[in-house]
């Protein structure tokens, strides 16, 4: 599958490829999106290509950022998918799943899964630098950075600038 991603250079790409797809976990309990023409794809695997290409280019336009807010919402989609379908399997296949998320919660989650890194950084496509910032507000960020990640520039939440005027100050 890696032959898959690499043909994707955008969210916009990315999420025209996996927009039909379908979580499911396979017999071993990994998590999969299974694609149109039969392909499938671990979904750690995509999120993974998901945070590389954010290191690539976190400077995004509006139209990248609705097509990572669209992605973000497929991605959780397909895990919430994937945990349902495992439900409906056969023991061995339960088993390994809660296994799986066992170590995924368990060891992998104090920073180094792929899965924690999604859940800290999928609010992505509302982030922006601080001169998208000031480009888009006028103003600039006058808090810390909102992220976390030191493998991205500093980013900021776009919040609301409410500028009263000396007319509407009282007292």
């Amino acid at each position: 599958m890696k032959a898959l991603l690499d043909t994707q250079h955008s969210l916009g790409d990315l999420y025209n490829t996996i927009k039909h797809g379908k979580g499911d976990v396979s017999f071993f309990g990994v998590r999969y999106a299974y694609l149109e023409k039969g392909q499938a794809i671990s979904l750690d695997t995509i999120v993974s290509f998901v945070l590389q290409l954010l290191r690539k280019n976190p400077h995004f336009d509006k139209n990248e950022r609705d097509f990572g807010r669209k992605l973000v919402e497929k991605i959780d989609r397909l895990y919430s998918e994937a945990k349902i379908s495992a439900k409906n399997r056969n023991l061995i296949t339960q088993i390994l799943y809660m296994i799986s998320e066992c170590w995924i919660n368990n060891f992998q989650g104090y920073g180094y899964g792929i899965r924690f890194k999604w859940s800290r950084q999928k609010n992505f496509a509302d982030l922006y630098t601080k001169n998208q910032y000031e480009a888009e507000l006028g103003v600039s960020p006058t808090w810390q950075a909102d992220n976390y990640k030191p493998d991205l520039p500093q980013r900021w939440l776009l919040r609301e600038v409410r500028v009263r005027l000396p007319s509407q100050m009282t007292g």
